[in-house]
């Protein structure tokens, strides 16, 4: 007998360890009962949740990832496959941005101009050499923000060991 099935045998004057319960009390057990049927919320987590309660409490999400959560069939690959090599010459990923660094450009034909350094990460591993040069960055510079979900296209460079991204869309 679970607990609910517990609290809906208990009775008005009915007595529990010797005690009787007050009329008062057995509302609030009926209040109780009410809540515990019929529960003012859903009481599944989300992936999103799961994800960012891990992140809050360990500083890292251990089970899952808010991409696991989005429509993906866009996606070719996973950060694993790029670290491993296992990638063909266009990527196209589905990550959460978990910081960005803009960096304005000093000298050169594009003096003044902003480009990006970005960290990412899926459910199977994190990336963090990832670069929006000058035109992307601008391009996409209103979703290109820490702790956004995105799908980015780009190319990995092995000698580099850089992903360079080319365009990217909001999940």
């Amino acid at each position: 007998m679970n607990i609910l099935e517990r609290i809906k045998t208990i009775q008005p004057s009915q007595k529990i360890n010797n005690t009787k319960i007050p009329a008062k009390k057995y509302e609030q057990f009926q209040s109780l009962i009410s809540v515990l049927e019929n529960p003012p919320y859903k009481l599944s987590d989300s992936i999103d949740f799961i994800a960012f309660s891990e992140e809050l409490y360990l500083g890292t999400a251990i089970t899952c990832s808010k991409v696991d959560d989005r429509d993906l069939s866009s996606a070719n690959c996973v950060i694993k496959d790029i670290l491993k090599g296992n990638v063909g010459e266009y990527i196209c990923i589905g990550c959460v941005i978990e910081s960005i660094r803009p960096f304005t450009i000093k000298k050169g034909k594009n003096k003044g101009a902003e480009m990006c350094f970005m960290n990412i990460s899926d459910s199977t591993a994190a990336l963090d050499s990832v670069v929006a040069f000058t035109e992307v960055y601008e391009d996409y510079k209103d979703i290109l923000k820490a702790q956004e979900t995105v799908l980015l296209r780009g190319k990995f460079q092995k000698d580099k060991g850089s992903f360079i991204v080319e365009k990217a869309w909001e999940l």
